[in-house]
């Protein structure tokens, strides 16, 4: 009976031995994936940001006044949401926000300036019961920008080109235009137009423009300070694109 009390007792500290660590790999492991943002209050337990290549412009009215961002990041929990934020060029003050819906993926803002330089970003908030708000739980993901610049563009003549003027924004360096005969591939650089100016192209690839050919203008802004990727699908400088088609039939 000694012996029998006495194995029971080793199994019981045995157990308790393995409890405490599997507390101790669980918790390192949940602080793992649990980061605190700077600046927060002491124990107070913060999710990872939003991936910064989970949101994007997915569309773009033609008069520049709203804009459509989609966001493909989902929460396993039923407590966390997304919330979408409107910044100035700065990035530091908040001109709008939406939190999305269970179960859809995207927003619009609307009645948006022309001519201006927009960010906009996306973190986790949970709703707080007691001051019907919506409270963040995790940083503002990566801010992206874009712009709200509208272009004017005529051909000249039949067949010898087109004019393409430009706005004058703050924070703008300059324009890129390309050219090219398909919609959506194919496009060369032309031209660097300055803020406000006006440029005429008479030519693609060093030839004159044919006649019975259709050919696609898209205008990239450069912003001050900032890299600007064209045409890539990472781009965080411009992620909407001006595009006309010119025809000459």
């Amino acid at each position: 009976m000694k012996k029998m009390r006495a194995s029971l007792g080793l199994l019981a500290v045995i157990f308790c031995l393995c409890m405490a660590m599997t507390t101790k790999v669980e918790a390192a492991q949940l602080e793992g994936h649990l980061s605190t943002s700077a600046g927060s209050a002491a124990g107070e337990v913060r999710v990872l940001d939003v991936p910064a290549n989970s949101f994007n412009i997915y569309a773009m009215t033609v008069k520049r006044d709203m804009v459509g961002i989609q966001v493909n990041h989902t929460y396993s929990d039923l407590i966390s949401y997304n919330q979408v934020g409107l910044f100035d060029i700065s990035g530091k003050n908040l001109l709008d926000t939406f939190v999305i819906k269970r179960g859809e993926t995207r927003v619009a803002f609307k009645n948006l300036k022309k001519n201006k330089i927009y960010t906009y970003s996306v973190r986790t908030v949970q709703p707080n019961f007691e001051t019907y708000t919506w409270d963040p739980v995790s940083s503002w993901a990566t801010r992206k920008t874009f712009t709200t610049a509208t272009y004017t563009g005529k051909k000249i003549g039949k067949a010898k080109g087109f004019s393409i003027k430009v706005p004058k924004i703050s924070g703008i360096k300059y324009y890129y235009v390309y050219i090219s005969k398909k919609s959506t591939s194919g496009y060369k650089k032309v031209k660097t137009v300055k803020p406000g100016k006006k440029v005429n192209i008479t030519n693609y690839r060093g030839k004159k423009f044919k006649t019975w050919q259709n050919y696609y203008v898209r205008v990239i802004p450069v912003m001050k300070n900032r890299s600007c990727k064209c045409f890539s699908t990472t781009n965080k400088t411009y992620d909407f694109r001006y595009s006309i088609s010119v025809s000459y039939k």
